[in-house]
């Protein structure tokens, strides 16, 4: 999140999850540099970046700020989340 006032509110909300829609054509998804606000947010983010010609998708699943599961860029694929994660 760019901006600490959203991170701020985000934070503040009555939810168990957080889905997060991205955009990033640059690769790097899951790098430390793009997932650095996460471990602030609540224990279950989701994670999921565009699919379009410049962003290739992918799919980042974290509990309390670590990466748990993933679906890379330019893959196919199902990422499934259950409540025995948190």
């Amino acid at each position: 999140l760019r901006k600490q006032a959203v991170l701020e509110e985000v934070k503040d909300l009555d939810s168990d999850v957080i889905l997060w829609p991205i955009y990033m054509s640059s690769g790097e998804v899951f790098s430390e540099k793009s997932t650095h606000c996460v471990n602030e947010l609540k224990p279950l983010v989701l994670m999921v970046n565009a699919f379009d010609e410049d962003a290739k998708g992918g799919v980042g699943v974290y509990l309390h700020g670590q990466l748990i599961k993933s679906l890379a860029e330019n893959k196919e694929g199902i990422i499934t989340v259950d409540d025995t994660h948190y």
